[in-house]
């Protein structure tokens, strides 16, 4: 399985703080490295992405991954993970942007394949869409069908500033 970060973007800045942990073992990347390329390594349109303090995040949050693009389009990051079994996904997102049906955020929790913008099979978190909302989605193919939302979470603010847990306490998804 792996753990992946997919986004529409339309000059926005993202802030995110990512991590899977298991039981057993876990993947934890707050940035504090100063980089995403090792320990854990990251894989994707790298090239969109920088490691940022900007006084935009908050103290407790600082170091933060940052998109980093200005042209509208679609880019990516994933973490290859095998890590599946009772696991927990917390992350912190900051869109800069009102969020739309064109203009929201993925993030991927589990799929079978690294190219996201195809057919695959997994889980993602949107993070606004047609109602400016938080939903959980499973994708079978290249169908998208929501099974859990958000009722007190609205992302059509012009700043959306957003900490979210998901867990699974499962040993497979259906």
């Amino acid at each position: 399985m792996i753990c992946l970060l997919k986004l529409l973007k339309f000059s926005l800045s993202l802030l995110l703080i990512i991590v899977c942990s298991s039981a057993y073992s876990q993947v934890y990347d707050d940035f504090s490295d100063g980089n995403f390329f090792s320990n854990p390594e990251w894989k994707g349109d790298t090239s969109q992405f920088k490691i940022t303090t900007s006084s935009a995040i908050p103290p407790e949050m600082k170091p933060a991954l940052q998109l980093d693009g200005v042209d509208a389009d679609t880019t990516f990051l994933y973490l290859e993970n095998t890590l599946i079994a009772n696991t927990e996904w917390r992350f912190w997102i900051k869109l800069s942007f009102n969020t739309s049906v064109n203009n929201f955020a993925r993030v991927y929790l589990v799929s079978d394949q690294a190219e996201l913008e195809g057919s695959l099979n997994g889980y993602f978190v949107q993070i606004g869409g047609s109602n400016d909302s938080i939903a959980l989605y499973k994708q079978t193919g290249l169908y998208s069908e929501k099974i859990i939302t958000s009722t007190n979470a609205y992302t059509g603010n012009s700043t959306n500033v957003l900490r979210i847990k998901v867990t699974k306490l499962f040993h497979y998804f259906h």
